[in-house]
């Protein structure tokens, strides 16, 4: 009660209070935050169960399979969850016939994209696992991705369009139930099964989200008073070209490279090595899907309001936000790497594993920072800025991996961290010359002691042995970063 009354009386709470734009991000906020902590922190449950399950050397395996299912859902999806975010939500208290044209379009494009995908993937999975991967016995595994493939293309049209129609409470509570729901499907497949049942547990995972995302939206559609418009949906088609098309090739600069540095992981080093950097990853994915899901709300809101003058002061702190929560997040595994080993089990141990867990959650903090500088490309349609970022993305991560004598984890880490700050850098220019974001949240005292402080924790955590000194180092920096947040939001909230 006391911090309560105190936050009550601060001049945030008074300015949030008195700003509808502010109350709506709070509120939406909030529930995407509910949601991602239970579902997200259920999966992450399920995931270090599934390792130590597996071992290694068996999750190296879930891994690139998960890792080649993601490359053609990239090009499944073609981007149509962000285009559906940002257009119904742009449209929704304006032009009702428009948004069902848009829901028709989306949705049935996905689907169509799905199952065409699907085929092909389920056709390509013997080459693709014999030619590319060395791994002729995981075939059957690679072919149950044809299924995920499909309802992984659907929801994400579908996910777009409940983000659209602001509908964040409704998003947490199936996040929750679909991780509830698959939790034992997890645990058990990857107990009696091994890797077949850990993917096939997958597949089961994305048809409930799809399934459950469906008959929301139904109820969404009616309560709104909106009918989904397939028969005159190819109206609406030029958004595809304009914003889905840019977005998507963005998106397939991404994708394709990872998995092509993760198949030369396999075949240079062995499933072993693809095991420590998948779960070494695993905590990376758990932070930027939470991450995404809290944060989801920017997109909608920013689009509601982009033409307003103070919406700069939103996208600033679009940026801060997800940046703070990285580190949060982060920070005590930074400080104490050889927690990714107490999580994971002793098959995921040693010095290169230590390393590889502390790079990566390092480029994980570039990467919250850098992402709230894309939900500013989505929102202002400056995909095309995102795709030439990405391919600059694509080829640092490639060549630095390249580079290295020994193509192990620890080199792919190295080379994603590499890869994210070459991408950030070429694109501030460009935020900066448009005058999208204030210089000041990203060149400020602030803002350089945050990221000088990382780097000596990062340092400091792999090479003092002191558990006390750790600890003493996690409080002061803790409490060093919230007052450098606390001063940088206190100068947006002036703005």
């Amino acid at each position: 009660m006391y911090i309560w009354n105190y936050l009550k009386k601060t001049s945030i709470y008074n300015r949030i209070i008195r700003s509808e734009k502010a109350k709506e991000l709070v509120k939406n906020s909030f529930w995407s935050l509910l949601g991602a902590v239970l579902s997200k922190g259920l999966l992450f449950i399920s995931w270090v169960i599934v390792a130590r399950i597996l071992g290694s050397d068996g999750y190296g395996q879930f891994g690139i399979i998960r890792s080649t299912v993601l490359m053609f859902i990239t090009f499944a999806g073609f981007s149509l969850g962000v285009t559906a975010s940002k257009h119904v939500a742009e449209f929704l208290q304006i032009d009702k016939p428009r948004i069902g044209r848009i829901l028709g379009l989306t949705i049935s494009f996905a689907l169509l994209m799905g199952i065409i995908l699907g085929i092909i993937f389920y056709l390509l999975a013997p080459w693709l696992a014999t030619n590319t991967l060395n791994a002729p016995e995981i075939i059957p595994e690679l072919r149950i991705g044809a299924l995920i493939l499909v309802f992984s293309s659907l929801n994400g049209a579908q996910l777009g369009a409940l983000q659209g129609l602001m509908a964040f409470k409704k998003i947490a509570k199936i996040n929750v139930i679909q991780a509830l729901l698959s939790f034992p499907f997890f645990i058990f497949g990857a107990l009696y099964w091994g890797v077949n049942g850990t993917v096939w547990a997958f597949a089961v995972s994305t048809g409930i989200i799809c399934v459950l995302s469906h008959v929301t939206i139904k109820k969404l559609i009616q309560e709104h008073e909106i009918i989904i418009d397939y028969s005159d949906a190819w109206r609406e088609k030029s958004l595809l070209f304009k914003y889905s098309l840019p977005a998507f090739l963005g998106g397939i600069a991404v994708t394709p490279i990872k998995w092509i540095t993760d198949s030369l992981l396999v075949q240079k080093s062995g499933f072993t090595e693809m095991g420590l950097f998948t779960a070494s990853l695993t905590l990376n994915s758990i932070i930027l899907v939470g991450a995404s899901m809290i944060s989801a709300p920017f997109i909608s809101i920013m689009a509601k309001n982009k033409d307003e003058k103070n919406n700069s002061a939103l996208a600033r702190i679009n940026i801060i936000a997800p940046w703070a929560l990285g580190i949060i997040l982060s920070l005590p595994f930074v400080v104490f790497p050889e927690l990714g080993t107490l999580i994971f089990g002793e098959t995921y141990s040693g010095d290169i594993f230590e390393k590889t867990f502390t790079i990566i959650l390092l480029f994980t903090i570039v990467l919250m920072f850098q992402q709230g500088l894309n939900r500013i490309i989505i929102v202002y349609d400056l995909q095309w800025i995102g795709f030439f970022s990405n391919i600059i993305w694509g080829v640092t991560l490639i060549s630095s991996f390249l580079l290295f004598k020994t193509q192990d984890s620890l080199a792919l880490a190295i080379s994603y961290l590499i890869a994210y700050i070459v991408n950030t850098t070429f694109v501030l220019p460009i935020f900066f010359k448009k005058k999208l974001v204030p210089k000041s949240t990203i060149i400020s005292l602030e803002s350089l002691g945050i990221w000088f402080l990382l780097i000596i924790i990062s340092f400091s955590g792999l090479l003092l042995k002191s558990i006390f000194m750790r600890v003493v180092m996690l409080v002061v920096s803790m409490l060093i970063f919230g007052l450098f947040f606390s001063r940088m939001f206190k100068e947006k909230i002036k703005n």
